[in-house]
């Protein structure tokens, strides 16, 4: 190999290099900022999401409720022979 392409080579190997280290850097300085905001949402969305349980808890309290309701009606209905006016009924 010629000794003029040979430096070339090396010099370019070692700029190659340099240019690649530099963007490792820049990448471990992205993956600090993207796990720094992931860890921000997360805390946030733990803080937001209690509300939401505990609406679905009680949206599933109520729809068994009446549902309970409702098969009180109909047992109801059935021994009174339809006495309790529809109007009376749950909907």
């Amino acid at each position: 190999m010629d000794s003029d392409l040979k430096s070339f080579l090396e010099k370019f190997a070692a700029r190659f290099e340099a240019s690649l280290d530099a963007v490792n850097k820049r990448l471990d300085g992205m993956d600090a900022r993207i796990e720094a905001s992931e860890k921000k949402l997360l805390a946030e969305f733990y803080k937001w999401a209690p509300i939401e349980v505990r609406l679905r808890a009680a949206e599933v309290q109520t729809l068994a409720l009446l549902e309970r309701i409702s098969l009180l009606e109909a047992r109801i209905d059935k021994i009174d022979g339809g006495f309790i006016a529809p109007s009376a009924k749950m909907q």
